[in-house]
């Protein structure tokens, strides 16, 4: 099983379920346990990769699912 995925639209899809949720940047971070400097280069998609456990930390703090899956052979 893979630890860590590029997913493409992931940067764009998370900060607009952030601002449906109305919740503020450093209150995800707080909550996911993520810096604010992460979270920028991750929705500016500079991150090129995103750790499984982080995603799952962002998707219940957003109370979503992005549809990803970190299963091999698996595409987003």
């Amino acid at each position: 099983m893979k630890t860590e995925i590029d997913v493409p639209d992931l940067p764009a899809a998370i900060e607009a379920a952030r601002g449906r949720a109305g919740i503020s940047v450093s209150e995800v971070c707080r909550e996911a346990g993520i810096s604010r400097h992460y979270w920028y280069n991750l929705v500016r998609d500079r991150e090129v990769a995103i750790a499984e456990p982080t995603l799952r930390k962002i998707e219940d703090v957003l109370k979503t699912d992005f549809g990803v899956s970190f299963e091999e052979g698996d595409r987003p």
